[in-house]
């Protein structure tokens, strides 16, 4: 994803977060669905174990 392609930008988010797949979100349909709206975020991890998951989550998804 390049930056003129983005319209929004959340600069805090946990999208990889265990409770959206508890809650029935399916993480990579969310992110599909942010990307095909023009949408990017910053996963953030809030202890060690969190911000390498966030950091694989990043890796993952051009726009996060």
């Amino acid at each position: 994803m390049k930056l003129n392609e983005i319209k929004y930008f959340d600069c805090h988010s946990h999208p990889h977060d265990k409770k959206f797949i508890e809650n029935g979100i399916n993480p990579d349909e969310m992110m599909q669905e942010l990307l095909d709206d023009g949408g990017a975020t910053i996963a953030i991890g809030t202890d060690y174990t969190e911000t390498e998951k966030a950091i694989n989550f990043a890796k993952k998804y051009p726009n996060c």
